[in-house]
């Protein structure tokens, strides 16, 4: 709507009375310097006239830099430029506010969206005077429009592609409101087929059975995990309740496979078990060894030969096993961990428990840490005293020369663990030993005669084993031990460690001998022990559980991966141990409870107790978990050596212990209400029965007996009437009996104790069972509490008549240290322990309820056949 002329000789005047402030331009710079807003104003030739610090600011110009400067052509986009010029003409012509969005050139480049309020002024005779435009910046707000809708298509785009399993919405009805996820395409389905429909059409009944029970909860406010197997695929759901509008509206059902963690479980489980077989099981010696020569885990035979259990050695240094040779050995193994490559054929000795001298073929294997660094050896011994004794039989040989040839072949011949394979410098088999038959299956009349290159030499190593033997018969030097894979005669390759001897017999040519020693067991052993690190920290990783361990002696400490992780540490920023390590870890927790902690360490340390606890803990990135922290001493020698403890991420387990205590809160409160409701309801009933229908009964019991007053005595109507009045008696006492049952009136007016006595009473006359009583002339202040205690006595007495079997009950109520304590005791059969604590004993947990709902607490004391005491306290302070 165009404005009049008024407005603009408004305008006229109030510049006119402003003029001693130095101009017009002087007049805008003081109004609109101090607004938020971005304030403008352009001459009618389009060139800037003022502008405030707002808006210079946010386009990173000086005042004197606009002055003047065409506003469209310094300031607008290119593109924008057209809808700019547009409106500007529109605004020649017409006087009217007017609402418009364009970008802002900044002087850096960059631009700025504002939403304008634009309003021309005209002179006299209606030409346009100047522009005034007022903008918002909602750079920001269309910023966040993208990324809102973004953020909407990315939500939908995850849900659909919920890698877990699936994410399905429930409304109040249990019809699915809307479901995604890469579950339904593992099954070949489409989840756009069961928007809409209820929870029971669309899953297979035995899904839909467990599924429904846990959305039924969760629209109740419950959380739930559970666990469901669907066409041989396993999914861990999840439930919760979306609240909207103080209102749960609909119920969230997330279901993750774990098809692959069952699978893992299962794995690990069997490798753990196979581990432990083949420690248990494998003859060789297998020890695994820190960087500091400790002994951390060893094989069943490492401890036969040595004498001692393997707890006596797991965890001690060498130098208590080998107290004589710990030094030597431990000069092998750190040129293994220095270099970070195996060391394989050193022979070493072994003196046994029983003083016998044993010689050990080892290769040492470095292993490494989750850092790639090399944490310590595991050493891989074979028993070769009897090579040994072989070669010391063929050094024998060579001395006694023919002699000794007979006994030496008879040796060889009868060892059955080592393949002997005898041949001369150009190859030529001459010897064949049983165990050589039983290694590479070929017979000795297959072998002998046969170059032993052809017999179980691979192709690819037959030129290079050539030039060794014929290096070894014209040095005299033996080939060097090493671990070779041989060829079997079904042309399978036999790993095995290999030895080479020479014998010289005098007037007999030179004969060359090869020793092997299968050790195809070993190197699986010591490949499952390879996994074993690996599928550990899986496991820790699964059940979010870091393991520590301390050193005492040595002062030194150790994390596993996943105690990294749930601080939120990096493996290797700080040493374990260390001041920084310590002092960073204990400010995950809270000042209260790091005394608690230091409280338990130390008696775990000095008194040997161990301790489990829990904290809420938050991790040096800041992220809210709750942990669970255990540890116990390691006892040696009647002194604490290394405290072991745990470290697991309980949180999801505490949220949902928290709210389950929450929803018991609301219940007990919803309960008691109830509770109070119903009494109240029973109070009228019972006035109205006991008012309406007893005094019905009396009228008609005074009308019937002035009715047979006037009948002859003998008569039969009269008689009729007799009876009539006894019915009517019994009818009132009835009425009397369920007035009282429902709620007996004179609690009101007499108080508890008068009303248990009369209700004892009278229980005892209905029911014949003894009654004493025991009651003291007391009272709470509350009538509801005094109901509650009223409902356990009536509770109890009915089901002493019910269950107990009893002859007599004694019924006691005092007043003791600011509490009411009612006590029922019965001489009957006595209550199984099963059943009181059983959710179908709906009475004893009705009594319960009761009392706690006046912070009391029901105490029930029972022997099979020695009769049963419930006593009901109630404080009333």
């Amino acid at each position: 709507m165009k404005k009049t002329k008024p407005t603009y000789q408004q305008l006229e005047n109030k510049l006119k009375s402003l003029e001693e402030e130095n101009s017009f331009l002087k007049l805008n710079q003081k109004i609109f310097d101090a607004s938020p807003a971005y304030v403008v104003l352009i001459g009618p030739d389009g060139k800037v006239l003022s502008m405030n610090d707002s808006m210079l600011q946010a386009i990173g110009y000086t005042i004197a830099e606009v002055l003047g400067k065409d506003y469209i052509e310094t300031f607008i986009p290119e593109q924008d430029r057209p809808k700019l010029i547009a409106l500007f003409a529109k605004h020649a012509v017409v006087e009217e506010t007017a609402q418009n969005i364009n970008r802002l050139l900044k002087k850096n480049g960059g631009t700025v969206t504002v939403e304008w309020h634009g309003t021309p002024f005209f002179d006299k005779e209606n030409n346009l005077h100047a522009y005034l435009g007022i903008g918002i910046d909602i750079t920001e707000k269309i910023e966040t429009e993208k990324l809102s809708k973004k953020s909407t298509i990315q939500l939908e785009t995850i849900i659909n592609n919920y890698p877990g399993g699936s994410i399905t919405l429930f409304d109040k009805d249990l019809k699915i409101f809307f479901t995604g996820g890469t579950g339904y395409r593992k099954h070949n389905l489409d989840p756009k087929i069961f928007v809409g429909k209820h929870l029971k059409h669309a899953f297979v009944p035995e899904i839909s059975e467990i599924n429904m029970a846990y959305l039924q909860k969760c629209l109740n406010g419950e959380i739930s995990e559970f666990i469901v197997e669907y066409e041989q695929a396993y999914y861990k759901n999840y439930t919760y309740p979306i609240v909207l509008n103080n209102k749960i509206e609909y119920a969230l059902l997330i279901s993750n496979d774990i098809s692959d963690l069952k699978t893992q479980e299962k794995d690990l489980l069997k490798t753990l078990q196979e581990q432990n077989l083949i420690l248990k099981n494998d003859p060789a010696f297998i020890i695994f060894k820190d960087c500091k020569n400790n002994i951390l885990r060893i094989s069943e035979t490492v401890a036969k030969m040595t004498g001692l259990p393997m707890h006596e050695i797991e965890g001690k240094p060498s130098k208590e096993i080998y107290p004589d040779m710990a030094d030597k050995y431990y000069v092998d193994d750190l040129e293994v961990m220095k270099s970070g490559k195996p060391k394989r054929g050193i022979i070493e000795p072994l003196i046994t428990v029983d003083g016998e001298q044993k010689w050990l073929l080892t290769d040492k294997i470095p292993y490494r840490n989750d850092k790639g660094e090399v944490a310590g050896i595991i050493v891989f011994s074979s028993d070769i005293t009897d090579i040994k004794k072989t070669e010391l039989a063929l050094i024998e040989a060579k001395e006694k020369a023919e002699e000794s040839e007979a006994r030496f072949r008879k040796l060889m011949e009868n060892i059955d663990t080592i393949a002997v394979q005898g041949y001369s410098p150009d190859g030529v088999t001459q010897f064949w030993n049983k165990a050589s038959e039983k290694l590479y299956g070929y017979t000795r009349e297959e072998a002998i005669g046969s170059n032993l290159l052809d017999l179980i030499i691979p192709s690819e190593m037959k030129d290079m084993v050539a030039a060794a033997i014929h290096e070894m018969a014209e040095t005299g030097e033996p080939i060097p031990s090493g671990e070779l894979a041989l060829k079997h005669k079904d042309g399978t390759l036999v790993p095995v460690i290999s030895h080479h001897a020479i014998v010289k017999v005098p007037g007999h040519e030179q004969e060359l001998f090869c020793l092997d020693i299968d050790i195809a067991k070993s190197k699986k052993a010591e490949e499952a022990l390879r996994m074993n690190e690996d599928l550990l920290n899986a496991s820790q990783r699964l059940s979010k559980t870091g393991g520590w361990a301390w050193n005492v002696e040595k002062n030194a400490m150790h994390w596993t991966e996943e105690a990294y992780r749930i601080h939120d540490f990096t493996p290797g920023e700080i040493k374990p141990g260390s001041a920084e390590h310590i002092t960073m870890s204990s400010e995950c927790y809270r000042p209260e409870d790091r005394a608690l902690i230091l409280e338990a360490f130390q008696r775990c340390m000095e008194e040997r107790q161990p301790y489990d606890l829990e904290f809420p803990f938050k991790t040096i990135k800041g992220r809210q978990l709750w942990i669970r922290t255990a540890a116990q001493p390691v006892i040696e020698n009647g002194k604490t050596t290394m405290i072991i403890g745990n470290i697991i991420d309980i949180t999801e387990r505490k949220l949902a212990e928290i709210e389950i205590e929450k929803s018991k809160e609301l219940l007990s409160d919803l309960n008691k209400r109830l509770e109070s409701a119903r009494e109240n309801e029973r109070a009228v009933i019972s006035r109205d029965i006991h008012d309406q229908l007893g005094q019905s009964l009396t009228a008609l019991k005074i009308d019937l007996m002035s009715l047979r007053n006037k009948m002859t005595t003998e008569s039969i109507e009269c008689k009729a009437l007799g009876d009539m009045i006894k019915m009517v008696n019994t009818i009132s006492k009835d009425v009397q009996r369920i007035s009282s049952d429902l709620r007996p009136l004179m609690i009101d007016d007499l108080g508890l104790a008068s009303t248990l006595e009369w209700y004892c009473e009278e229980f005892a006359g209905r029911t014949g069972l003894k009654v004493e009583l025991d009651i003291e002339a007391t009272q709470s202040d509350c009538i509801n509490r005094d109901l509650a205690l009223y409902r356990v006595a009536q509770e109890s007495l009915t089901n002493i008549i019910r269950h107990a079997n009893a002859r007599m009950v004694k019924v006691s109520l005092h007043k003791i240290n600011d509490n009411l304590v009612l006590t029922i005791q019965d001489d009957g059969i006595g209550i199984s322990p099963d059943k009181i604590g059983s959710n179908k004993s709906l009475g004893l947990l009705g009594m319960s309820e009761r009392v706690k709902q006046y912070d009391g607490k029901l105490e029930i004391q029972t022997k099979e056949k020695s009769g049963t005491i419930i006593r009901a306290i109630i404080p009333i302070t």
